[in-house]
């Protein structure tokens, strides 16, 4: 076969398995370079951010209503009970990309950074309710729970998250400081 002749059927075969392969760079490319130093404790629960954890002066604090005060003392600790028994604490690790369960006391052991942006200029994103299509006008509505984190370069989906499925249950709390 001369490929003087044949020169535009050698493009024709070429130039799809080029745009493969420039689009593998585009997509998988920055992901990989995505590697925050810093990891966080994030926590989950059945019902929607029930703000049972936050941070103050860099520790965890438990946020506990005073039922005494409450319109309806018995149905505010049945509530409060519920929550604390369904909301957990984790801490994912990204070196080893996993999720460890914390017990309240172990998670306020740690300094906590609850700035959006990690020190190292990171971010933890929700990547729900992105289209998947070009200019939304193809693909489908992604209405998984996806949780991503962005740097400079890129972002990509944080992997063996402990999330509920049946409820959007993610809640950051913090940045471990070192």
């Amino acid at each position: 076969m001369n490929f003087k002749k044949n020169w535009p059927l050698f493009v024709g075969l070429a130039l799809p398995i080029i745009m493969i392969l420039a689009l593998f760079v585009i997509i998988y490319l920055p992901g990989s370079f995505i590697k925050p130093k810093y990891n966080f404790i994030y926590s989950t629960t059945d019902y929607y951010d029930s703000g049972l954890y936050f941070v103050v002066n860099g520790k965890l604090v438990e946020n506990k209503i005073d039922c005494a005060k409450a319109e309806f003392p018995a149905t505010c600790e049945q509530d409060q009970t519920k929550n604390i028994l369904s909301t957990k604490l984790y801490l994912y690790d990204f070196q080893k990309e996993q999720s460890l369960e914390l017990t309240a006391t172990e998670a306020q052991k740690y300094t906590l950074n609850n700035n959006s942006e990690s020190p190292d200029g990171y971010q933890i994103q929700d990547g729900r309710y992105r289209n998947n299509g070009i200019f939304e006008l193809f693909g489908t509505n992604n209405n998984e729970n996806k949780i991503m984190v962005r740097g400079q370069v890129g972002g990509k989906v944080i992997n063996n998250l402990l999330l509920n499925d049946r409820y959007y249950s993610f809640k950051f709390i913090g940045w471990l400081i070192k």
